[in-house]
């Protein structure tokens, strides 16, 4: 494989190149430019897209997008910009069309709760609810069943990607405190300033990123708060074998602690819940005994199919929808999750090692969301959560709904 047969993944060597050395070293004779492309990750996510959207072409113009990344590296190894994967000078969309990602928001969101009072065991009152801001209309957010499920464990609201639970959750923790978290996560700052502190909708994922963007994301929660730019450059010599650029001495390219680690070990928890009993379990009967992080997203009328996943490898990020805005009718499991799903059997999977941080510690929980002392019997459930953050101790009295949040 050529990059003449990866146009999208050429374009960011491109762009990377022309940013970091500027224009007149593409123009160079003799210059090496050496990148993190993995072919077969790029060969597998290629025909992944390629396979699993031709029926759905047939009935509609589909369009795809679509990032792999090895996230421990902080390097993107394959990038799909359309639905034609080999054909060149085609819009890229991987990296220059921003949408609304849906539920892709709510890892932000959950993360944010952890250090403001709440953990994974924390129940959360799946009820009607209106939230109301002076001077902005009254807003009266639905699941997606158009349902509601009383009591719920927070980490179960997340897996089942419930709107109700996450939007009382997100009013809770104050969405000054959520566009924070998303800075950190390497969103960049002015499409997080676009969101007005009031706007609890953003749980909903109303802000618009590319995939590229989504993958910082993701990558970044991945490696458990440590944040370092996503790149394809590893180094650039000269016709004389001079180094021109070397990712590991760039400044800009270092790895910071940005977020809690415990606190982002809690969301990659979160996250295996949703393959093991969430919107993403297709994943968990088609790899028995594989653990993956995941998590889907559809936007309004289902216009946007999104899907993010990280296995101990790889993390992948994919976008199906219209260039014409139009719905769908896919929703993230329909939709993104099958081309991630299709490029796992290409591609393998190896099944995500939990290491999680010395501060987090094994919890258990009744079903009113309080922490059981060592001495009491019985358990609803028993989740990770970071030391200090488990709320007061129950002295084993019996659960009382007057303790759900509210």
């Amino acid at each position: 494989r050529t990059f003449k047969k990866t146009p999208a993944f050429m374009e960011y060597v491109n762009r990377e190149v022309q940013a970091k050395l500027g224009d007149d070293v593409l123009k160079s004779s003799g210059v090496r430019i050496f990148t993190s492309l993995d072919p077969l990750s790029q060969n597998a996510l290629e025909e992944a897209v390629q396979e699993t959207s031709a029926p759905w072409l047939q009935k509609q113009p589909i369009e795809t997008a679509a990032v792999v990344t090895d996230w421990r590296r902080g390097e993107v190894v394959a990038v799909v910009g359309s639905s034609q994967v080999n054909t060149s000078g085609l819009f890229n969309r991987a990296l220059d069309q921003s949408r609304q990602i849906g539920s892709l928001m709510k890892p932000a969101v959950y993360l944010t709760s952890f250090s403001h009072g709440f953990n994974l065991g924390s129940v959360i009152n799946d009820t009607a609810r209106t939230f109301s801001h002076p001077g902005q209309p009254d807003w009266t957010p639905k699941n997606f069943d158009k349902k509601y499920h009383g009591p719920v464990f927070l980490f179960r609201a997340f897996a089942k990607s419930l709107n109700v639970p996450a939007a009382a959750v997100c009013y809770a923790t104050g969405v000054k405190n959520v566009k924070q978290t998303l800075l950190r996560l390497g969103i960049p700052e002015k499409k997080v300033s676009a969101i007005a502190d009031h706007q609890y909708s953003v749980v909903l994922g109303t802000i618009e990123l590319t995939p590229l963007e989504v993958s910082q994301m993701f990558v970044t929660i991945a490696n458990l708060g440590r944040y370092q730019p996503l790149g394809v450059i590893r180094a650039v010599t000269s016709s004389d074998g001079d180094i021109l650029y070397q990712r590991e001495d760039d400044p800009d390219e270092k790895v910071t602690e940005v977020l809690d680690p415990a606190d982002s070990y809690s969301t990659v928890w979160a996250m295996t819940r949703v393959v093991a009993e969430g919107t993403g379990r297709r994943l968990a009967a088609s790899f028995p005994g594989k653990t993956i992080a995941a998590k889907t997203g559809t936007t309004d009328s289902t216009r946007d199919s999104w899907f993010a996943g990280f296995d101990d490898n790889e993390a992948g990020v994919v976008w199906v929808g219209r260039d014409d805005n139009k719905p769908t009718g896919f929703t993230g499991g329909t939709g993104a999750l099958r081309i991630y799903e299709s490029y796992l059997k290409k591609r393998g999977v190896t099944s995500l090692r939990l290491n999680p941080p010395e501060s987090i510690r094994e919890v258990r929980f009744n079903s009113d969301g309080r922490a059981l002392a060592d001495t009491c019997s019985g358990a609803a459930v028993t989740v990770p959560v970071r030391e200090g953050m488990e709320g007061e101790i129950d002295d084993c009295s019996e659960p009382s709904v007057l303790d759900v949040f509210d």
